[in-house]
């Protein structure tokens, strides 16, 4: 992770939460990755919990930027974080899911679902499943991975001029509840498509153990495309000031 971060282009906050305490093997590496970080550790070993303590931290300290989100399972491409920049409040990118799920191995690939004018309609949460993006269910969405989604952190603040009415308050949220990132969202229909809707994935997700056994598709792209969207994605220009990326990683016990 610390050498894909290194590659992002702009200031960078690399925010890892630890369960229960830190640890002597994560400070280390992050002392030697050359980055900004910020080490924490959370009150209990649940992913959803430590991944919303952070998020309060961020709250807290009025951390300005784009929050990325990753944890042991996840693989990111530096044109991520060249997108995340477009986020305004909340917004979805594609994200690709390799090795087993339940049991079953597969790979397939986690995108917003767009219309012909590419609004979004839905979230592709498997290969053959789509949620409306207008029906909230929890269980569904409990699939969709986290590194498929990015946040504005002034959206996270209380009481911020402009905050969406539609973000949900992160004190609101039961942190027992918190596997799914449209926990964050009052209502789901308002999550930005970013990545022009394509088929491209700009982060992987494995579930499996066995990842030495998962092979990464063609150019990272999942063939055939889930989404009907043919439109050019729209780089960064240079002269466009970046926001900092903050990257919430968290780190389970195993």
């Amino acid at each position: 992770m610390a050498h894909t971060l290194r590659l992002v282009d702009g200031p960078l906050t690399w925010i890892v939460v630890e369960p229960e305490h830190r640890t002597d093997a994560v400070a280390a590496v992050l002392s030697r990755s050359s980055l900004n970080f910020v080490h924490i550790a959370g009150p209990e070993s649940s992913t959803a919990r430590l991944r919303m303590h952070a998020l309060r931290e961020i709250r807290k300290q009025k951390m300005d930027g784009v929050v990325v989100f990753a944890d042991e399972n996840s693989i990111l491409r530096t044109e991520l974080f060249d997108e995340a920049q477009k986020v305004k409040s909340v917004g979805a990118v594609p994200v690709g899911v390799l090795g087993e799920d339940e049991g079953t191995s597969e790979t397939f690939l986690q995108a917003p679902a767009c219309d012909a004018e590419g609004k979004l309609v839905g979230y592709h949460v498997s290969e053959e499943t789509v949620l409306p993006a207008n029906r909230g269910d929890m269980l569904l969405s409990s699939r969709l991975e986290w590194a498929g989604f990015v946040v504005n952190a002034q959206a996270l603040w209380e009481g911020a001029a402009g905050r969406p009415e539609w973000v949900r308050d992160i004190d609101a949220i039961d942190d027992g509840a918190a596997a799914s990132p449209l926990s964050l969202v009052i209502d789901t229909a308002r999550v930005e498509p970013l990545a022009s809707c394509a088929q491209t994935a700009l982060a992987w997700s494995h579930r499996s153990d066995s990842f030495h056994e998962v092979k990464f598709p063609h150019e990272w792209k999942i063939d055939p495309p889930l989404v009907t969207i043919a439109s050019q994605q729209q780089a960064v220009k240079p002269e466009t000031p970046l926001k900092r990326t903050t990257l919430l990683n968290t780190e389970d016990k195993h």
